[in-house]
């Protein structure tokens, strides 16, 4: 599960409210959180501050999700 919605999930929020707090279109958030797209730094910001965590841990969680089983980093282009 994506970061972004692991820590909305944590809040109880629906993503249509959370776009609501965050003055964002739902369909935003919901690109976070298939890593369509990640928010800007101001919007990061604002995540962490209604999830209640902080900038960092959200990134890191999300940069997790990126890395191969055996801990490697998973590289684009490569076979």
């Amino acid at each position: 599960m994506n970061a972004f919605r692991r820590f909305r999930d944590r809040t109880s929020l629906t993503q249509e409210k959370a776009s609501e707090l965050l003055g964002v279109e739902r369909s935003t958030v919901a690109k976070w959180e298939t890593g369509e797209a990640l928010p800007r730094a101001e919007m990061l910001i604002k995540a962490a501050d209604l999830y209640g965590t902080t900038v960092d841990d959200l990134l890191r969680a999300t940069a997790d999700e990126d890395d191969e089983p055996d801990g490697r980093r998973a590289q684009e282009g490569t076979a």
